[in-house]
C-alpha cells in the first residue's frame, strides 16, 4: 500500500470518527441548550430583527465559522489596545449571533470602561458609559432574557462605574443619571413618607399591568390563577399548576378553556373559579388587541382631553413628551415660573415650552381638582409606564414589587423579593439592585441552574442595598454646576431592605442545591458592623425609636459574641453615648474635632431644618445632641490647668452655641448647598428660634450674599428671607473660631 493511500485511509477514518462524535454530541448539546433556555420560539415575538435575520440567513451554516473568526480577531485587537476596531467586530458578532450573551457583555464593558477613559471630556465619557448601559438594557437582555450573566453585567456597570467613586468624573455621571431619571419619573415630594413614595410607583405599575401586559399574564390573571390553585377544587389545575404558571397569556387561555370543558357540572365551585379566571384572561386578551393609548383614553376621559391637546400641539405619547413634562416640573422645583420661561433653549427645548403652560395651570389648581388628577394621577403614570416598557425595557410591576411590603400570602416564601424600601430611581444603586434581583429571579426560572453563577448576582443585590443605606438620599439641583448637582446622604429607610436581602441570602445558603456554593457565615460577618451603622443612621437621619430598636438588637445579639473591641460596650453605654463613641476619635485633635462637630451642625441644618416636618426636627435635634455630646466629651478631656493656660483654653473648643451660629452662617452662604434648601432651613429657624436663636444672631452675617442669590433666582428677598424679630446687629467675636478664642482670652 502506497504512503498516499495510507494517508487517505487515516484521514477518512478521522473524518468518520469526527462525524460520528459530532452526531453523538448533537442531542446532549441541544438538551443543554433547552436546559439553559437558550432557544426561542420562532412563532413568538422573539424573532430576530431584520438586520440580524438577513445576515444569519445569508451565511447559513457558515455563521459559526464567521463568528469564531471574528471573535478571535476581536480578542487580538482588544489585547493590542485597538478598542474601536474591536468594538466594530463585536457589533458584527451581535448581528450574527444576537443570542450569544458573552459578546453583549464584552461590548458593553468595552464601551463603559475602555472607550470612556480614552475620551477627554465628562460629556464624552458619560456618553460611552451610557451606551454600554443601553446596549445591555435595550438589546442584550431582551434578546437573551434567560442569561443571568447579562443581568449581573448591567448591574455591575451601574453599581461600580456610575454608583461608586472610582472614576474621576463619577459625580458628573451621577448628576446626569439623576437628571435623566427625574425627567422620567420625577422626584418624590418632600412631604411624602415612604408609603407615599411606594404608592406613587404603584400608579405606574397599575398602568403597566392594565395596558402593556401583552405576552405574560397580568397581575389580575396571576392572582386569580393562584387563588384557584390554592382552592384545590379542580384536580387537573393542581396537577398542571407549575406548567400553567409558566405559560404566556395566549397559551394559558387556551389551556384553561380546554380544562373548562372537562369540569363536571356538579363541581360548581370549580366552575365558578375557573369562569372568573377566564374572564380575566379574556379581558387581558381584548386589551392586547387594542392600541394601549386608545384603551387608556376610553378609560380616562379627562386624561383624554389632555391627550387631544398634546396632539393638537404636534406632540405624541412618547419619551420626548414625558421628558418635556419632567423638565418643567423639575425646573419649577427650583425657580419661579418667570425664570423658567426665560431659560435658554439648551435647557428648555420647544416641546418643554409647549407643555409649560399646562403645568402652570395644574399647579394653580386645587389639590383635589380634576385637571390635576388627570395629569399627575392618570396621564403621567401612563406615559411613564409606556416609556419604561417600550424604551427602557424595564418592568414597572417588578419595580413596584421590589418597593412594596410583602403580601400576606408570600411572607412564608424566603425567596420572594420585595420590601426593599422607597427606592429612588434617580440613584444608580437602585438600578443595580433592580437588575441584580431580576437576574436572581431568572435563575430560579431556569430548568438547569447548576452552570449559573448566582452567588455574585445575589451579592450585588446585597451590596446595592447596603450602598443605598449608606448614601441613598438623593438631593439634586439641575441648576448647580456639572459635578456639583447631586448630593447623596444616608437613608435609614433602606436598612430593613438590607436585612431582607440578607435573609434571602441565608435562605439560599440553607437551600439543598444552593447551599453547596453559598456559605451562610460568609454573609454574617458584616452584620454586626451594619447594625452599628443602622444605629448611627437611624439616630442621625431617622427616628429615636428606630435607633433604639437596632441598638437593642446589637445588645441582644452581639454583647457576648461580637467583635473583641466591642465587648462590654453595648450594654454599658446609653444610646446617645454609644453614637458619640462611634464617631469620637482622640486622634482627630482640635481641628479635626471642630470639623466633626461642624459636620453634625450642617447635617442638622440641611436634613433637619430644611425639611421643616416632624421627622426633620427629629434629625435636627438628634444631630445637635450628638454634636453637644462630642463637644462635652472633648472639653472634659482637656479641662486641666497648666498654670499658664487656665482651663485648658488652648485646646478646648469654643462655646457650643457660638460654634452652632458660626456653622449656620457658613451654611447659609455656601453655594454647594441648594439655595432652596438653605431658604427652607432659614424659614424653620425663623419660626423656631427660642432654644437656639440661629436666625436673629446670624442674619446680618449672610443677609447681603443670600439676597443677591434670591434676586437672581427671580424671588423677593423680603419674602424669601424676612428679617427676624430681635435681630442682633453685631456679635462681638463672631465669624469663626478665632473670634471665640479671642473672647476667651479677654
Amino acid at each position: 500500500m502506497s504512503k498516499d493511500r495510507l494517508t487517505q485511509l487515516v484521514a477518512l477514518l478521522v473524518i468518520i470518527v469526527a462525524l460520528t462524535g459530532s452526531m453523538l454530541m448533537i442531542n446532549p448539546i441541544n438538551q443543554q441548550r433547552r436546559d439553559l433556555q437558550l432557544t426561542f420560539a420562532v412563532d413568538s415575538n422573539q424573532a430576530d430583527p431584520p438586520q440580524y435575520a438577513l445576515l444569519a440567513a445569508g451565511l447559513g451554516s457558515f455563521r459559526g465559522v464567521a463568528v469564531n473568526t471574528l471573535w478571535y480577531r476581536m480578542e487580538m485587537m482588544k489585547r493590542d489596545g485597538q478598542f474601536a476596531e474591536a468594538n466594530t467586530l463585536a457589533t458584527w458578532i451581535t448581528y450574527l449571533q444576537p443570542r450569544f450573551p458573552q459578546v453583549w457583555g464584552f461590548q458593553a464593558w468595552n464601551m463603559a470602561y475602555n472607550f470612556s477613559v480614552e475620551t477627554y471630556t465628562p460629556q464624552e465619557r458619560y456618553d460611552w458609559v451610557n451606551k454600554g448601559i443601553r446596549l445591555l438594557r435595550e438589546q442584550g437582555i431582551p434578546y437573551n432574557p434567560n442569561s443571568v450573566r447579562l443581568y449581573r453585567e448591567l448591574g455591575w456597570i451601574l453599581f461600580h462605574k456610575v454608583g461608586q467613586s472610582t472614576d474621576d468624573v463619577n459625580w458628573y455621571y451621577k448628576g446626569e443619571f439623576a437628571r435623566e431619571w427625574e425627567e422620567l419619573l420625577g422626584a418624590a415630594p418632600e412631604q411624602l413618607n415612604a408609603a407615599g413614595v411606594i404608592s406613587e410607583m404603584g400608579r405606574i405599575a397599575v398602568m403597566a399591568d392594565r395596558y402593556f401586559a401583552v405576552d405574560s399574564p397580568n397581575v389580575r390573571v396571576s392572582q386569580d390563577l393562584e387563588a384557584l390553585i390554592e382552592a384545590e377544587v379542580i384536580p387537573e389545575i393542581n396537577e398542571r399548576a407549575e406548567a400553567l404558571q409558566d405559560m404566556g397569556i395566549v397559551a394559558l387561555d387556551q389551556a384553561l378553556r380546554s380544562i373548562r370543558q372537562t369540569v363536571p357540572d356538579r363541581n360548581e365551585e370549580g366552575q365558578a373559579g375557573l369562569d372568573l379566571l377566564l374572564e380575566s384572561t379574556a379581558d387581558q386578551l381584548n386589551r392586547a388587541e387594542r392600541d394601549a393609548a386608545t384603551a387608556f383614553v376610553e378609560d380616562y376621559p379627562a386624561a383624554g382631553v389632555l391627550v387631544d391637546e398634546l396632539r393638537r400641539r404636534g406632540m405624541g405619547l412618547d419619551q420626548k413628551t414625558l421628558r418635556a413634562f419632567g423638565k418643567c416640573i423639575m425646573y419649577l422645583r427650583f425657580r419661579s415660573p418667570e425664570i423658567v420661561q426665560g431659560l435658554p433653549d439648551s435647557l428648555m427645548p420647544p416641546e418643554a415650552r409647549e407643555v409649560l403652560p399646562l403645568i402652570l395651570q395644574v399647579q394653580a389648581e386645587d389639590l383635589d381638582s380634576g385637571l390635576r388628577e388627570a395629569l399627575l394621577g392618570e396621564l403621567l403614570p401612563f406615559l411613564r409606564a409606556k416609556v419604561l416598557i417600550e424604551d427602557y425595557h424595564m418592568q414597572p410591576v417588578k419595580m413596584y414589587q421590589y418597593m412594596a411590603p410583602i403580601p400576606e400570602n408570600k411572607k412564608d416564601d424566603p425567596f420572594y423579593p420585595g420590601h426593599y424600601g422607597p427606592l429612588d430611581w434617580r440613584h444608580p444603586h437602585t438600578h443595580s439592585l433592580y437588575w441584580a434581583r431580576l437576574g436572581v429571579e431568572q435563575y430560579f426560572d431556569l430548568r438547569d441552574e447548576s452552570k449559573v453563577d448566582i452567588l455574585n448576582t445575589q451579592r450585588m443585590a446585597l451590596h446595592s442595598m447596603q450602598a443605598l443605606s449608606d448614601a441613598g438620599t438623593v438631593s439634586f439641583n439641575p441648576f448647580n454646576r456639572p459635578g456639583q448637582q447631586i448630593d447623596l446622604l444616608p437613608d435609614p429607610d433602606y436598612i430593613e431592605g438590607y436585612f431582607k436581602i440578607v435573609d434571602e441570602t441565608k435562605a439560599m445558603a440553607n437551600d439543598e442545591q444552593l447551599g453547596q456554593r453559598i456559605r451562610e457565615e460568609a454573609f454574617e460577618g458584616g452584620e454586626e458592623n451594619f447594625l452599628q451603622k443602622a444605629v448611627l443612621y437611624s439616630f442621625l437621619y431617622g427616628s429615636r425609636p428606630q435607633a433604639e430598636y437596632y441598638y437593642q438588637r446589637l445588645i441582644d445579639e452581639y454583647s457576648e459574641s461580637g467583635q473583641a473591641y466591642t465587648r462590654g460596650i453595648y450594654e454599658n453605654l446609653s444610646l446617645e453615648d454609644f453614637v458619640a463613641w462611634m464617631i469620637y476619635d482622640d486622634d482627630l485633635g482640635r481641628p479635626g474635632m471642630i470639623s466633626l462637630i461642624n459636620s453634625r451642625f450642617i447635617e442638622a441644618y440641611r436634613q433637619g431644618l430644611a425639611s421643616g416636618n416632624v421627622r426633620g426636627m427629629q434629625v435636627f435635634n438628634q444631630n445637635l445632641a450628638l454634636a453637644q455630646n462630642v463637644h462635652r466629651m472633648y472639653n472634659e478631656k482637656f479641662s486641666y490647668e497648666t498654670g499658664l493656660d487656665v482651663g485648658g483654653g488652648r485646646l478646648r473648643l469654643p462655646p457650643f452655641s457660638q460654634m452652632a451660629e458660626d456653622a449656620f452662617a457658613q451654611f447659609m452662604t455656601d453655594r454647594k448647598h441648594d439655595l432652596f434648601i438653605r431658604l427652607n432651613a432659614y424659614r424653620t429657624a425663623y419660626i423656631n428660634y427660642q432654644s437656639l436663636p440661629l436666625a436673629p444672631r446670624t442674619y446680618r452675617r449672610w443677609e447681603q450674599a443670600v439676597s443677591a442669590e434670591v434676586v437672581a433666582a427671580g424671588f423677593d428677598p423680603a419674602v424669601a428671607i424676612p428679617e427676624p424679630p430681635n435681630v442682633v446687629e453685631t456679635v462681638e467675636g463672631a465669624g469663626g473660631q478665632q473670634g471665640g478664642a479671642t473672647i476667651q482670652r479677654q
